[in-house]
């Protein structure tokens, strides 16, 4: 029999770039041996994704299905994936994002790499297009080699074996609800379980950002819960965050001074200066919170 991935692609009020990523998906190359099938998860409590999966159910490259998973919690769409995954007894799970598009090579390559250096999973990074330019990787991820081994993956390009669910029972953590992160977490757990995850250095996808992701208001957000997610995982692991406490205050001197001595420079060390400062601030709300972060903001 020949071997199933299922793709997932998580959705919320994006049916415009979800249309654009099931087109180029219809040219997928398929992996010899394998076949294919694609998962929306929808995420808007109207179900509004739907309509796209209605119109594109039809198409020769693979079987496309629906899931509705309506607890706005990023981490409960992703384990709707792998819950639909389980049930259709597939092989290899893959997950894309609604706001990206791959070329026909993305699955075949991830696929092909995973299975020469013997790993558990594959991953790769997508390049990004802002305002119809690419913008190509930063220097640290162009140099990493085809095949080194990753601690962490994320979601926007992965591909990994089911057995990390059904043999390890590794899902993704819903306490992460609307922050980022919860691929991360799942990835670092799944590393920790003994999996194999190494790195793909093809140009595979492309990632299109949106307006809003562009605003200064967005960075500083998206600044904001790194900082605060990297306090919610040292509390995760039941470490003391004590240290932490006294390091980020230190830490929250140093840049605001940083901060207000950049406006003599440029406006690239200016906004490096001010995203350190939030990233302390959000270290800060952490240690006195044990809510989770609400960076993807909700609209109907």
């Amino acid at each position: 029999m020949p071997h199933k991935i299922v793709i997932g692609v998580a959705t919320y009020n994006r049916n415009e770039s979800l249309a654009n990523l099931l087109t180029h998906a219809r040219n997928l190359i398929t992996p010899d041996g394998c076949v294919i099938n694609v998962v929306i998860a929808d995420n808007n409590p109207d179900k509004k994704a739907f309509k796209i999966y209605s119109e594109y159910k039809e198409n020769p490259g693979f079987e496309l299905l629906y899931v509705h998973e309506p607890m706005p919690n990023i981490a409960a769409v992703r384990n709707s994936v792998l819950q639909k995954a389980v049930e259709l007894k597939a092989d290899y799970v893959a997950f894309i994002d609604d706001d990206e598009y791959p070329e026909p090579e993305w699955i075949s390559e991830l696929y092909r790499t995973m299975i020469e250096y013997k790993a558990d999973g594959a991953t790769s990074s997508p390049i990004q297009i802002v305002d119809g330019k690419k913008v190509q990787w930063s220097k640290h991820v162009a140099l990493r080699k085809n095949g080194s081994v990753r601690k962490i993956c994320i979601t926007n390009s992965v591909l990994f074996k089911i057995d990390v669910v059904t043999k390890s029972n590794i899902w993704f953590d819903t306490d992460f609800g609307l922050m980022t992160g919860e691929d991360v977490n799942f990835f670092s757990r799944a590393t920790a379980s003994g999996y194999k995850f190494v790195w793909c250095n093809k140009v595979l996808l492309y990632e299109t950002l949106t307006s809003d992701r562009l605003t200064l208001e967005w960075q500083i957000d998206r600044a904001i819960n790194n900082g605060y997610l990297k306090i919610f995982n040292h509390k995760k692991s039941g470490k003391n965050t004590t240290i932490k406490y006294y390091k980020t205050l230190f830490d929250l001197n140093i840049f605001s001074m940083a901060t207000i001595l950049s406006f003599c420079l440029s406006k690239r060390v200016q906004r490096k200066c001010l995203m350190k400062l939030m990233d302390c601030f959000g270290k800060i709300k952490c240690i006195f919170s044990n809510k989770s972060y609400t960076h993807y903001k909700r609209t109907s």
